[in-house]
């Protein structure tokens, strides 16, 4: 009840902020957005105001095209949708759009939030991007779940035609299997729009699939190896089908096919059978020899149960879910009648189950969706890998007993030497020794890992947009903690200043030359010039009494088009002219800073004119090894950098990069590399 609540609450900000519906001249309906429409939430579904048509004619995607005769519909295309609109396959889906002046010329992102077909998208007549492979043909069509948040721009406050061409050729089996066959568009004024499948979500079900496998593999050894324990065959048929049903379940968390994954739920179907067989089996094998002929039954309800529902002769998903109860529930009898009777006593595994039961019952978030849904008492996967815990848990026990009982036996016929003892001491001291060493291997693990995140955190969470310069810029240490630095600061006169800095080494020191330089550099940056912060950061460096730490520093103070240049120990910078398609070197030679304050350092001055560019990097990108042990040097990155000249700054710093990996091969990078690319407007 709180996630419906928390989504009207959602649903009713942004009627408020986010759009307003109107209505253009000819009458269609028009999506109105402005600034405020982002004041609560960065991005914006555009869930509203949709018009469609199915069918293929280019002529809808130009501008004065009239669609307000076609069907008011929802994206996400629900089987309501499907019928109103006879889809055949594919189809145009257009919405109008207005921003008004204080969203002109600003960027903005557009983006799936959802997406189970092939489209492209069109903002008026113009193709912004597109997913998969549209075809009007199911051999060509090629679907794509994920998506790059794309950058679009409104030039004036006219209205403008949002048009997606969509296809899916298969939209029965999406909404067999409960998947809405369509799309969902969002806006947003930064690039972070909600993936389609989360990060989070992908994580976890490969934990759950990675623990699950284990279990699995280690019963099946043990089985291999003590054939007559035939607990551990039902128990691992158990593990194994629970792998598969989380696995052909939660595919859309691990792939992008849509296709791929519809395809592939059938299977879910099968090893959800496979494993309620396997936990009766293994139950049943608590009753010493003997299979009651209820398994006979389940067997062939369930066998019925998928027959019926694959054959579309009567899809009723509760079936499902109550067949799954029903097999808990004898389950669940045969576990009480054996500890009743006191056959064997079977408390972790009988507390395992009714954990199992509570954790379901408390994560549903309707009472409901436990015996509704298709597999409601299997949909938490965390409460289902614990229920498969406590059943290895319970085996692993017996197993433990039973190797108790014959240590017993050998004492009872040989006492152990002193020796042995001794040495069953110290192997238990060693033991106790590694774990202590264990734990304090994953304190500084973890330490190291939270200096990384802050140092990562130091660096700027947005690049500056100006109007004379294209900036994109890329950091990676080569260890947890690196001595690379770069940063900017723009002062209220639109003055930009671009730092980039190199810590000698790497590691926690190196991370702390880098906080103290961040911190003057913004302290300093906007009262003093470039070649004054370089002496009081040299000094204040200096000061901290660290042996042999030392920083180099490059610094641009920008305005306009005009560059003032000042360098302490860093590698020499590198200019193409765009007029004489040629590469210049800049190069300072100075002290790093740390070493002598008072070093006579000198400022450059640099002109440069539009198109022109200036790359800006730590030695770490000059001297990089391949595997030969050669360094890549600055005339290999300045000849590429001349190739791709005519591409903008993130397009530079992507073949940059690609250089560097390309260099790098199989070899090991061994200083930190930072990379700042500034093409002039």
């Amino acid at each position: 009840m709180i996630f419906r609540a928390k989504n009207i609450f959602s649903l009713f900000l942004f009627l408020l902020f986010a759009t307003c519906i109107g209505k253009d001249v000819s009458g269609q309906e028009v999506i109105e957005l402005s600034r405020s429409s982002f004041t609560t939430t960065d991005e914006v579904q555009l869930n509203q105001g949709w018009r469609a048509t199915t069918g293929d004619n280019f002529r809808w995607i130009e501008g004065d095209y009239n669609f307000e005769d076609w069907l008011p519909v929802n994206t996400s295309l629900d089987i309501v949708t499907l019928r109103e609109l006879e889809w055949d396959g594919f189809g145009w889906f257009k919405l109008n759009l207005k921003v008004d002046s204080s969203l002109v010329n600003q960027p903005i992102f557009i983006a799936f939030t959802q997406h189970n077909g092939a489209s492209q998208v069109y903002l008026n007549d113009i193709l912004q991007f597109q997913q998969g492979t549209f075809s009007i043909l199911e051999d060509d069509h090629q679907s794509l779940k994920t998506s790059i948040p794309q950058l679009i721009q409104f030039e004036d406050t006219n209205t403008h035609v949002l048009s997606v061409r969509f296809s899916n050729h298969d939209v029965g089996s999406f909404i067999k299997y409960g998947m809405l066959p369509g799309f969902s568009l969002a806006l947003s004024v930064s690039n972070d729009i909600t993936s389609p499948s989360s990060t989070t979500e992908r994580n976890r079900v490969l934990i759950v699939l990675g623990l699950l496998s284990a279990l699995t593999l280690v019963h099946f050894l043990f089985l291999i190896f003590y054939p007559a324990g035939e607990k551990n065959l039902y128990f691992s048929l158990f593990a194994g089908a629970i792998t598969l049903f989380v696995f052909f379940t939660n595919v859309h968390a691990l792939s992008n096919s849509p296709d791929f994954i519809v395809s592939v739920q059938k299977w879910g179907f099968v090893s959800w059978l496979a494993a309620l067989l396997g936990l009766l089996k293994f139950s049943y094998s608590f009753l010493k020899n003997t299979t009651p002929v209820q398994l006979s039954v389940f067997l062939i309800l369930g066998i019925t149960i998928l027959v019926t529902w694959f054959a579309n002769w009567l899809m009723i998903s509760i079936l499902f879910s109550l067949f799954g109860i029903a097999v808990l529930v004898e389950s669940a009898r045969v576990y009480v009648t054996v500890q009743l009777q006191k056959k064997e006593h079977l408390g972790i595994l009988i507390w395992g189950f009714a954990i199992f039961i509570g954790w379901i019952i408390y994560s549903a978030p309707e009472f409901s969706d436990i015996y509704a849904k298709k597999f409601g008492v299997f949909e938490n996967i965390w409460a289902t890998t614990f229920f498969a815990f406590s059943m290895s848990a319970y085996l692993l026990k017996d197993f433990a007993k039973a190797q108790t009982k014959l240590e017993y036996k050998y004492l009872e016929v040989k006492h152990l030497s002193e020796r042995s003892i001794e040495q069953e001491k110290r192997s238990k001291a060693k033991e106790i020794e590694q774990k202590i060493l264990e734990r304090e291997n994953q304190r500084k693990t973890a330490e190291l890992e939270e200096a990384r995140a802050l140092q990562i955190s130091m660096l700027p969470a947005k690049i500056p947009a100006t109007e004379f310069w294209d900036i994109a810029a890329f950091m990676e240490p080569s260890q947890e903690v690196g001595g690379d630095y770069y940063d900017f600061s723009v002062s209220k006169t639109g003055e930009l200043t671009v730092a980039v800095g190199d810590a000698t080494g790497h590691g926690m020191k190196a991370g702390i030359v880098v906080a103290t330089a961040k911190s003057y550099f913004h302290s300093l940056v906007n009262d003093h010039d470039n070649v004054d912060i370089i002496k009081k950061m040299s000094s204040g460096i200096k000061n901290m009494n660290i042996k042999m730490m030392y920083m180099g520093l490059m610094l641009l103070r920008c305005k306009e088009n005009q560059v003032k240049f000042t360098s302490a120990g860093m590698p020499p910078s590198l200019i193409y002219r765009k007029t004489s398609d040629s590469i210049e070197e800049v190069l300072q030679k100075a002290m790093p800073l740390g070493s002598s304050p008072h070093f006579p350092y000198k400022e450059k001055q640099i002109s440069l004119n539009s198109g022109d560019i200036f790359l800006l990097f730590s030695d770490g990108l000059m001297e990089l090894f391949n595997e030969k042990r050669e360094q890549l040097g600055a005339d290999r990155i300045g000849e590429r950098l001349k190739s791709i000249s005519e591409n903008n700054a993130e397009e530079i710093l992507k073949e940059i990069k690609k250089l560097r990996n390309e260099w790098l091969g199989k070899a090991m990078q061994e200083d930190d590399v930072s990379i700042v690319v500034m093409k002039a407007k």
